[in-house]
């Protein structure tokens, strides 16, 4: 089986596109599937992530209960924050647009 590319219209495409124009910003995966008219969303983010791989992005997953959330960060920015937050996320900021500072 063949994944999807980033750089053409399938699936994993439209997710990345989509993840990219949010500015960083975290989305829900029923948003992100419902807005790219796509299933298997974490799928196409393993296909997403697998094309990332030493470009400096990557996928950021977040989980809020039964809820999943996604986001692309430069790699560098989303290491220092992720270390000097501990990973603390308030789920408030979560649907204003982000983990909390």
């Amino acid at each position: 089986m063949h994944s999807g590319r980033i750089d053409s219209n399938t699936a994993a495409g439209r997710v990345y596109l989509y993840l990219i124009g949010l500015g960083g910003r975290w989305v829900g995966g029923w948003e992100l599937a419902m807005a790219t008219q796509t299933t298997a969303i974490s799928t196409r983010i393993s296909e997403i992530r697998h094309q990332l791989a030493g470009t400096g992005r990557r996928v950021e997953t977040m989980r809020d209960g039964n809820r999943w959330f996604y986001r692309i960060a430069d790699e560098t920015a989303a290491t220092q924050q992720s270390r000097s937050r501990g990973r603390a996320y308030n789920k408030t900021a979560l649907h204003g647009g982000g983990p909390s500072a």
